[in-house]
């Protein structure tokens, strides 16, 4: 019995479909629409059922976020999710600001009035989403998927313009609102968002069922088996291991992905049911499916070689008969000679037909090149123009971004940065892909029983192969994982060879499906994750369906009468019936960070990003529960005190005065109530940070001992702020002014902790200054890059400590990689105000207004110091708006000297377009001399006017790169 056809041979199918002639060959049986359209009805319950509790508002907790993973940074803080343009309306606000700003210091400075209600109006229309709509949509298709988050050198823009389609509940609600329904309407803020949330996974739902329709009749198509295709499909809609793609919202990139696969493929296969010219709608509009997909995910790469797969199984066939006869032949003859006599093994070896075979192997390796050649000018070469147009897509978009980032723990598959797993090259390849082979199998496991499943399987999860063999029993399990997984590929081959071509199918697409992010031709971001499998599970359904069936045909040997006959459908049925509950089931996990990754550290105990994603999943949460039960304390101290100044202010009429009373009294009896619901909160919050700190603190005993390059600085800088913030509870609980023993220690940690954070900081800034270089970048353009928190956090805690030399330090260094944020310079200003170095202050503080102007702390601290010199009138008030009065010559000496300090900390930021403003402003609107600043960018190299690129021969560039690279290296 074949594998393909059951109790059919091999090509009793394919004989009787060709007999219809050319160009009426059918895709599938004749079954009827009834059957397909109550299939596809099965297939759509099937699919709601076992993802029914995701689609429900008590699928959401209600005071969460509700995005858990990825989702939060991709979906709910992008702002092309919430109001969208067809112009780039962040740039837009970012150009109003700098003209706002620039007015409000030529009126602060020079009291040149400006018109403020244009400004103000200009602002409202870009808050406005029912003014101005689709903003930020061209951003889709000209930033990155990460986009503002971070640049990870993903391009996803269809599945991103989905993602806003699911948002419209919020976005109709402008953002400002929002903020403050926020504050003013918990209730209802969670309440929308819970609807919001629904129609995202309401629309991950019915395309994982559409999904499972198309490969219903994908599988019909290729095995020409009603009960074959119904089950793959429905094991396709079932099957545990989707809950990656489908409850996690973001896996709905691979969804999409999978759909304009299968479809390339199906649309294909109809091509060649027909003959001439009727082919060529059907390949074009294959290779538009295959286009389409690219641009949701990389994945549908994929869909050019299953096309290959399939000419390769379903329509090749060697031309020449009687190939590898003398072969055949002498492997069947006995091993005895004529008299009876034995046969050695040089008499074998001497009697092999060693030039039939070298002819045969010639005759076939030059006919299957043919056949590549004949079937790829009428078909799959086509399939190339998607490959090229998202590769050149992607050059423009990625051309001028920072490099992506690498790394290490998150696939240690890549190895040290600079020479792989091994420092030589040939083992490191060896080490990688056996390692990746392994994770192959270990992934077909969790195909064939998904009773453990976890979200993460970052370092040191996944155990590295060594060829030194220094964990034998690990290494050897494998190297046999390799060889297993490159057994299964083998074996696809011979059923193809043997004229199973249904069984060879499925292995050979689950192979090359699974080959994108297999991590053998490239290292990709991640060493493992479920949502690998989502594309490949359809030849793994479709390979177990017919196995089942096979299995029955061969053993059972049963007529059409016998009950028998129903076996393999009945076995098929408690199994979708099996996977169903289990997915349902594995959905809880996903309502929640906190439920999510209490799970990850259950299963995957030696993942640390497990316990860093838990403990900061606990973090956010018990800010949240702390926030609301801090807010009504807050709201009542607020009214209490609006209410004694009503009561005690002369012009109060007598009933009005009474009325504040009567309230005074209600929130005074109030207020015990919501302080005691707040301290009992604050003890569960300090109890929730101490557990945050163990689970950390487990974390890092993983990662520790990593080299700086392979590390990274999140995990300390989380531990660093938790360290913090136990040591704010503690202080706060003490009710002393003066810092406890207990809470310096806790700040003492912080520090520690994050000092230990700056060097491995810095390796990531060195390699990012090489990626740069080999982008051919110049490397005096080239930025310092780093976790600016890790520096906030430090220097914050070393102001607590007293360390005031040392965090000067430290916001210095802040400045260098965020130079446009005003937190630095305020903190600058406020430790060297406490030094008593009043002009360093004051430069400061004017620059942190420069910077941003609406920023309320600044404000107070300068009006302070210029009373306490006796310049009273340095900063001039009028109600709530406050202006800096350089008329006087001290201030304007203050006024240039700030700026020009601030023109150095952008040059040496290599902000240098930002420092060509501040120097026109300094000059024109200041009145400063142009000769104290512009030899800043004389002693920084820096052209006061931008050069006009001149193109550069390839070769000067890569030489130019290495010497400074080289120069760089040596001075550092």
């Amino acid at each position: 019995m074949s594998v393909i056809q059951g109790s059919h041979s091999p090509s009793s199918v394919i004989d009787q479909v060709a007999a219809l002639g050319p160009g009426r060959e059918r895709m599938w049986p004749s079954l009827g629409w009834t059957r397909h359209l109550s299939t596809i009805a099965v297939l759509l319950l099937l699919t709601i059922l076992s993802t029914s509790n995701t689609l429900t508002q008590r699928y959401v907790i209600m005071d969460r976020s509700g995005f858990t993973l990825d989702s939060r940074y991709i979906i709910e803080l992008d702002p092309r999710s919430r109001a969208l343009q067809w112009h780039d309306r962040i740039d837009l606000q970012k150009a109003l600001f700098t003209r706002t700003a620039a007015a409000v210091q030529a009126d602060l400075l020079f009291q040149r009035p400006a018109d403020y209600a244009a400004f103000a109006s200009e602002a409202k229309r870009l808050a406005d989403p029912a003014q101005v709509s689709d903003f930020g949509f061209w951003n889709y298709f000209s930033k990155d998927y990460w986009w503002p988050k971070g640049i990870s050198g993903l391009y996803r823009p269809l599945t991103s313009v989905t993602y806003w389609w699911n948002f419209a509940p919020i976005r109709a609600i402008p953002p400002a609102k929002w903020e403050q329904m926020y504050k003013d309407d918990p209730e209802g803020y969670y309440r929308i968002h819970a609807r919001s949330l629904q129609r995202f996974h309401w629309t991950n739902t019915i395309l994982h069922a559409l999904a499972a329709t198309i490969t219903y009749f994908l599988a019909l198509a290729l095995v020409h088996r009603y009960w074959v295709a119904a089950f793959t499909g429905a094991i396709f809609s079932t099957h545990p291991i989707t809950v990656e793609s489908v409850a996690n919202i973001i896996g709905r990139a691979d969804i999409l992905a999978a759909i304009f696969v299968f479809l390339t493929l199906l649309l294909y296969i109809r091509s060649t049911k027909v003959q001439g010219i009727r082919r060529v709608p059907w390949v074009a509009a294959a290779v538009l499916m295959m286009a389409i997909g690219v641009f949701c995910k990389e994945s549908a790469l994929a869909a050019g070689p299953v096309v290959v797969v399939y000419e390769l199984v379903y329509r090749y066939r060697p031309q020449i008969p009687g190939l590898f006869a003398a072969l055949k032949q002498w492997w069947l003859q006995r091993a005895t000679s004529d008299d009876g006599a034995r046969t050695g093994l040089l008499a074998r070896m001497r009697s092999f037909p060693l030039n039939r075979t070298f002819h045969d192997a010639t005759v076939l390796t030059g006919d299957f090149i043919g056949a590549c050649i004949r079937f790829g000018v009428r078909g799959w070469v086509w399939f190339l123009l998607p490959v090229v147009l998202v590769f050149a897509v992607r050059a423009w978009v990625f051309a001028n971004s920072t490099p992506p980032e690498e790394p290490f723990l998150d696939n240690p598959i890549r190895g040290h940065p600079q020479f792989g797993l091994n420092e030589s090259p040939v083992l490191a390849l060896i080490e990688s892909r056996v390692t990746a082979l392994k994770v192959a199998i270990l992934l077909l496991w969790k195909m064939i029983f998904p009773a453990v499943l976890c979200s993460d399987y970052s370092f040191n999860e996944i155990a590295i192969f060594n060829s030194n063999f220094q964990n034998p029993l690990k290494d050897l399990g494998a190297l046999l994982a390799a060889l297993l997984a490159i057994a299964i590929v083998l074996l696809g081959f011979w059923l193809w060879m043997t004229g199973r071509r249904a069984g060879a199918f499925a292995i050979l697409f689950y192979a090359v499906a699974f080959l994108p992010t297999a991590n053998i031709i490239r290292i990709i971001g991640s060493i493992m994750a479920e949502r690998f499998m989502y594309l490949p599970l359809f030849g793994f359904a479709l390979g177990l369906t017919l196995l089942t069936f096979t299995a029955a045909d061969r053993w059972l040997r049963v007529d059409g009468a016998s009950p028998l006959r129903l076996l393999p459908r009945i076995v098929l049925s408690v199994l979708v019936c099996v996977y169903g509950v289990r997915t349902f089931f594995r959905n809880l996990v996903w309502r929640s960070d906190e439920l999510l990754w209490e799970n990850a550290i259950a299963i995957s105990t030696n993942s640390f990003r497990s316990y860093q994603s838990y403990a900061f999943a606990l973090y956010e949460n018990g800010r949240i529960d702390l926030e609301r039960k801090d807010r009504p304390v807050r709201d009542l101290r607020a009214s209490r005190e609006a209410l004694k100044k009503l009561i005690d202010d002369p012009a109060t009429p007598a009933d009005r005065r009474d009325q504040a009373r009567t309230q005074l009294a209600a929130v005074e009896a109030a207020l015990p109530a919501a302080e005691g619901a707040l301290a009992e909160q604050t003890r569960k919050y300090m109890q929730t940070v101490q557990k945050m700190i163990d689970v950390d603190e487990a974390g890092l005993g993983i990662v520790d001992n990593l080299p700086h390059v392979m590390n990274s600085a999140r995990l300390y800088l989380h531990l660093g702020m938790y360290y913090a913030e136990m040591g704010r509870l503690v202080q706060e609980q003490s009710g002393q002014s003066q810092l406890t023993p207990e809470a310096r220690e806790w700040y003492q940690k912080s520090v520690n902790i994050l000092q230990r954070a700056i060097p491995i900081d810095r390796a990531f800034n060195q390699l990012n200054r090489r990626k740069e270089v080999v982008r051919w970048k110049p490397i005096n353009e080239i930025p310092d890059a780093g976790l600016a928190p890790v520096y906030l956090i430090l220097g914050d805690s070393q102001i607590r400590l007293g360390l005031l030399d040392e965090a000067v330090e430290t916001f210095r260094y802040v400045q260098q990689l965020d130079p446009l944020s005003s937190v630095s310079y305020l903190q600058l200003g406020a430790i060297r105000l406490s030094q008593q170095r009043i002009d360093d202050a004051i430069s400061f503080l004017i620059q942190t207004i420069i910077l941003e102007p609406t920023r309320p702390e600044p404000w107070p601290l300068l009006i302070n110091v210029y009373q306490a010199m006796g310049t009273p009138d340095a900063v001039l008030i009028n109600g709530e708006q406050r202006q800096i009065n350089a008329s006087l010559p001290l201030v304007k000496q203050h006024v240039r000297t700030a700026m020009r300090d601030l023109i150095r900390t952008m040059l040496r930021a290599r902000q240098f377009d930002f420092a060509r403003t501040l120097r026109k402003q300094a000059i024109d609107v200041h009145g400063a001399v142009p000769g104290t600043i512009d030899v800043l960018f004389e002693e920084a190299g820096v052209p006061i006017v931008p050069p006009v690129p001149v193109p550069v021969d390839w070769r000067v560039r890569l030489d130019t790169a290495k010497a400074a690279l080289k120069k760089d290296l040596l001075n550092r």
